[in-house]
């Protein structure tokens, strides 16, 4: 491959990247929505049994369904900004080829177990759909199957966010490498970076 089709490949998937983080990041609006529920229900759940000694119905297994949402629809945000802990000590020792073909092993791996954990998770979500009468607390009659359905998306997600993560690991190479970095703090590239933020 020619170095121009060379660059013109790293350039159209810097796009793609931006459209990437841009479509997650605001997926992840989502999972801050819900931490603002949960923490609203846990402090009117707090003051009605403290002051009213009253305590909210349903509210611990509304704040656990809200969590659903919370962690599975922020976890491919992260996992698409390489935000999960890496022991860079032990990732130092090897060569660059080594890291980045655990890296993107690990990525494959973690795709596999992703789609087949949101596999698994359709049938669940079909039966809560049928099920309309089974909800999160009988005194709210929220439905279970939204939630469910959240738990797919999510995996689903993060199975497409490790896969996204390999491919950038291929083509881009690894954020470690001085030369690579070099390229990624160029101008072209520091203007796309903007646009991704826009």
């Amino acid at each position: 491959m020619t170095q121009e089709k060379k660059t013109a490949l790293r350039e159209g998937f810097l796009r793609a990247d931006c459209v990437m983080q841009s479509l997650y990041r605001r997926v992840s609006y989502a999972a801050a929505v819900s931490l603002a529920l949960v923490m609203m229900i846990a402090v009117i759940d707090v003051i009605g049994a403290k002051f009213f000694s009253k305590s909210l119905r349903g509210s611990t297994e509304l704040i656990a369904q809200f969590n659903i949402i919370l962690v599975f629809l922020a976890a491919p945000f992260s996992q698409i900004h390489n935000g999960f802990t890496s022991i860079e000590i032990l990732q130092k020792k090897f060569s660059p080829g080594v890291r980045q073909f655990i890296k993107c092993l690990g990525s494959l791996l973690g795709m596999g177990f992703c789609l087949l954990i949101s596999y698994r998770t359709l049938s669940l979500v079909a039966r809560n759909f049928q099920l309309k009468s089974k909800t999160v607390s009988g005194a709210w009659g929220i439905p279970l199957w939204p939630f469910t359905a959240c738990l797919s998306i999510g995996f689903l997600m993060l199975a497409a966010a490790f896969c996204w993560t390999a491919l950038r690991e291929v083509i881009l190479g690894s954020d470690d490498e001085p030369e690579t970095q070099r390229e990624r703090e160029s101008a072209a590239d520091f203007s796309l970076a903007e646009e991704c933020h826009d």
